[in-house]
């Protein structure tokens, strides 16, 4: 999870990040391994529960042929668990986009200890929809901080979204597959979904599953 704060874009490195406690890789090259836990946010602490990461990963498996030639955005990383997921599972390229000062120097440290390859940037979700539409296959997934659905903030989410829409139906694109996590009563207002859109609940927790078609 990211802090929706002044926008600063920056590629930090492309590195390795460790896993040494509490979260674990669920499926491939690093099966089983640890991950670190970064420091809260605001006073809250909270993560991509194990069966809403399974999913989103089913639902992956379903829609693109071979991960290994597909980016994955992990918009709000954290601790970087949809990201690493994703590489162990054989994504193409992975990116990481933490905008908390905290939190990306986390996970500069993390790197420096581990052996996950990844691209982290210092970047708000709200500048990435460029970025996300840029390549034949994408997937991206979006979990904003605890504070963002409390803080009337969700517009943002929905700007975002509506972005996307945009530059997936103007410009030469290829298929772009997004994850939202949410609380379980959020929803997409009708004007910004695309068309194909679903919603789905685990528990407190929701989860939009959104995709936009190549062009």
């Amino acid at each position: 999870m990211c802090a929706i704060s002044a926008a600063y874009d920056r590629i930090a490195t492309t590195a390795t990040i460790s896993s040494p406690l509490h979260l674990r890789i669920q499926q491939g090259s690093w099966k089983g391994r640890g991950l670190a836990v970064p420091p809260p946010l605001a006073g809250h602490q909270s993560f991509t529960p194990a069966v809403l990461k399974s999913a989103v990963f089913d639902i992956l498996a379903t829609r693109i042929p071979r991960f290994n030639e597909a980016h994955f955005y992990d918009l709000c990383a954290g601790s970087a668990q949809m990201a690493i997921e994703a590489l162990s599972r054989g994504f193409e390229k992975v990116f990481a986009c933490e905008l908390d000062q905290q939190r990306f120097r986390f996970l500069l440290q993390a790197m420096q200890r581990g052996e996950y390859a990844i691209q982290l940037m210092r970047r708000d979700f709200r500048r990435s929809a460029p970025m996300v539409v840029a390549h034949e296959h994408t997937v991206f997934f979006l979990d904003p901080p605890y504070s963002f659905w409390h803080a009337g903030q969700s517009a943002h989410v929905n700007s975002f979204i509506q972005q996307l829409g945009q530059l997936s139906g103007s410009t030469q694109t290829g298929a772009v597959y997004g994850f939202i996590q949410c609380p379980a009563e959020y929803g997409l207002p009708a004007a910004v979904r695309p068309d194909r859109y679903e919603e789905r609940t685990y528990g407190k927790q929701g989860l939009i599953v959104l995709e936009f078609p190549a062009s």
